[in-house]
């Protein structure tokens, strides 16, 4: 006697397609997981490229300036051998200098570091040579804060992803109150009967939810609690996504608006005050620590400047990672 036997199950009509869309959602989340890695490292890359560029800027800008301040010194000295000035003059020249040294240090130590961070973003040895970054401008924001709160709730791959498994969520819980009407099986059985006509069979068979108060109920029960779960992770995340792109937004505002006072006020007239304190004190109408301290302010806020001009491109980049607008010309 030889038998033949197959069985195939038919799930209930739709659990097949909600079993497709859950996995395609999941495939979904995956994506999009990949794109949010994908731009919140470039967007590291570009902080870390602005970060270089004003520790580059600041070490060309001490160079400079300590170059004038060994002018003052200079002129100290010329005005102590004459018995003009004090000793003193001469020793706090010596102690500024000093000082620039000493930025000067922690700003090369701060470039190394920065080396380093690029270098392992871009998978490269840390300590391979980065060239000093171009000269950056001041990127326009041609966007409203609406506009670009807009664009991040469209395109924020977190918050997507988050979207992607509401929504698997939801099907899992249709699927699980499917799961509580029966599957069906069709089989076929051939059968070869020696000196006996060959038989042949056809079975349908269902199965029946009988422990469904212990088994489908919790499922369904687990499914809901799933889906709430994954509803309030989106609301979070849509929070915390809009107090984000209204901290970037106002952190590219505030940094455009200083920019704008450093430029067009404060660094060119206390470069004015410098210079006249300096002819000053060659006359001997001030005193050198007037000189010193006009020298520190010029320098501090030619800094500054370039930190708001870093500050402002930063906050660029880390609005083109929520919002996938291209802001940084």
């Amino acid at each position: 006697t030889r038998q033949f036997m197959a069985e195939q199950e038919i799930p209930f009509p739709g659990k097949t397609r909600l079993r497709g869309e859950i996995a395609a959602r999941e495939a979904d989340a995956e994506l999009l997981t990949y794109e949010a890695i994908r731009r919140r490292v470039a967007a590291e890359v570009k902080q870390a490229y602005f970060d270089l560029y004003f520790t580059d800027q600041s070490l060309s800008t001490l160079r400079k300036d300590r170059e004038l301040l060994e002018k003052f010194a200079k002129v100290a000295g010329i005005r102590y051998s004459v018995g003009k000035a004090a000793q003193q003059d001469m020793l706090k020249a010596q102690v500024e200098l000093s000082r620039l040294s000493e930025r000067q240090t922690l700003l090369e130590q701060s470039r190394q570091t920065l080396e380093a961070q690029l270098n392992s973003l871009r998978d490269l040895p840390a300590e391979a040579p980065v060239a000093s970054p171009a000269a950056i401008g001041l990127s326009a924001l041609p966007f409203s804060f609406d506009d670009l709160r807009a664009a991040a709730q469209a395109n924020f791959p977190v918050l997507q992803r988050q979207r992607a498994l509401v929504e698997g969520n939801r099907l899992a819980v249709e699927l699980a109150r499917k799961e509580e009407r029966p599957n069906f099986s069709l089989g076929y059985t051939y059968m070869q009967r020696a000196g006996l006509p060959d038989m042949y069979g056809i079975t349908l068979s269902t199965s029946l939810p009988i422990f469904r108060r212990n088994k489908q109920d919790q499922a369904v029960a687990e499914a809901a609690a799933s889906l709430e779960s994954s509803r309030r992770m989106e609301a979070n995340e849509l929070t915390l996504l809009r107090y984000r792109a209204k901290q970037e937004y106002l952190q590219a505002q505030a940094a455009d608006q200083l920019l704008r006072l450093y430029s067009q006020g404060i660094v060119p007239q206390s470069t004015l005050t410098l210079e006249s304190s300096l002819a000053s004190y060659e006359t001997g109408a001030t005193d050198f620590l007037t000189v010193l301290s006009n020298f520190t302010t010029v320098l501090d806020y030619e800094l500054s400047y370039y930190e708001q001009l870093a500050n402002h491109e930063k906050a660029l980049a880390r609005l083109e990672e929520l919002t996938g607008l291209d802001l940084i010309q």
